[in-house]
């Protein structure tokens, strides 16, 4: 399947994740040791495929534990992979140590879901941008504060609050600080881990309408994690879905919205509260997700879902296109597509698969 297209051609592919898995072993007893029982691990991610090109926002969306965070780290190799390889603009970061990994990492950033805990509260607005251009070793002091300062400017922040020590800032203005800091090397990839999730309602649409612009200003790819679609579909060209590390659905986020595939991605899109007294919808309780730890086989969502057949608590479901440029993990949904030739036939400027799962 080639790159994503358009009219001037064909797109820069800004970071792709190959086969990511990443397992967490447990701690053990000192008599599990001593009784030799297999060694315990969470099942964070278990075979994911994603692909973000430039300009571009991919939506990463799912309950909590369903391996989002890390995959936002991985991507930026804060955390290491168990298996699978993650590639940045062609280069493989497991390959890079030491100087040669700080030189690429000015071009990453990411924006964390608390600011209050992100964001050193005893120092000035101003030194809290400007860390990352010192770590980097980009400009002179005073060349550092004019970027820091130009950064305020593109996070919407008055410059005024430039010697302001961030304890006196409320959550909002911190989760600017905080996205002001990350865009401050002008990088070329953001992974931002649900940014608005400990921010207020008020301040919420605020926060994502300037992630917006800056992805528009500054021609970056985004990241956006999420357990809420609603959010997600506001900026997110494409999505997926996880649920226990694997991909659910994939496909353009405004299309999942108005016409989700998989019985998890329905469930999710029922959860969305209606701002309307007079509406009303209730997700049907199906019991909580299962543990990390001991997955179920087969469909990993089958303990859940409405659909399950026998072959769904045996067998794992391929992630298939199932309509054109939309793809799904489910036994249950049916290939329905043109074909020509026996070649699936789907929209020719479409995206490939955000993220695939084996």
């Amino acid at each position: 399947m080639s790159d994503r297209g358009d009219s001037t051609g064909t797109v820069a592919v800004v970071t792709e994740a190959v086969g990511l898995v990443k397992h967490y072993p447990i701690s053990e007893s000192i008599s599990s040791r001593l009784t030799r029982r297999p060694k315990r691990k969470v099942h964070a991610l278990n075979g994911v495929d994603l692909k973000v090109h430039s300009g571009e926002t991919v939506g990463v969306i799912g309950e909590s534990g369903s391996g989002k965070s890390t995959l936002g780290r991985l991507l930026l190799r804060l955390e290491v992979p168990t298996e699978g390889q993650v590639h940045f603009e062609g280069i493989d970061l497991a390959s890079l140590k030491g100087e040669d990994l700080r030189r690429l990492r000015r071009n990453m950033g990411m924006v964390f879901q608390n600011p209050y805990s992100a964001v050193n509260r005893r120092r000035s607005v101003l030194a809290v941008v400007r860390e990352p251009l010192e770590v980097h070793d980009i400009g002179t002091k005073s060349e550092q504060n004019l970027l820091a300062l130009k950064a305020l400017d593109l996070a919407g922040l008055s410059r005024s609050v430039a010697q302001r020590r961030s304890s006196e800032l409320s959550g909002g203005q911190l989760q600017r600080v905080a996205i002001a800091r990350a865009v401050v090397t002008k990088p070329r990839l953001i992974v931002a881990d649900e940014p608005t999730a400990s921010l207020d309602i008020s301040v919420r649409a605020q926060v994502i309408n300037l992630f917006a612009d800056l992805r528009a200003e500054l021609g970056l790819a985004l990241v956006f994690i999420s357990h809420d679609l609603g959010t997600v579909s506001y900026l997110a060209d494409r999505s997926i879905v996880l649920y226990l590390g694997r991909v659910m659905e994939t496909g353009r986020t405004a299309v999942i919205e108005r016409e989700p595939l998989h019985p998890y991605t329905k469930a999710l899109i029922a959860s969305i509260p209606i701002p309307d007294p007079h509406q009303r919808r209730q997700a049907p309780d199906r019991g909580e997700i299962p543990s990390a730890v001991t997955p179920p086989p087969g469909c990993s969502y089958h303990p859940r879902c409405p659909l399950a057949r026998p072959r769904c608590r045996t067998e794992t479901p391929p992630l298939e296109e199932k309509r054109p440029s939309r793809w799904a993990a489910c036994w249950e949904v049916p290939v329905m597509a043109a074909h020509e030739g026996g070649v699936l036939v789907g929209d020719p400027h479409a995206s490939p698969p955000a993220g695939r799962s084996r």
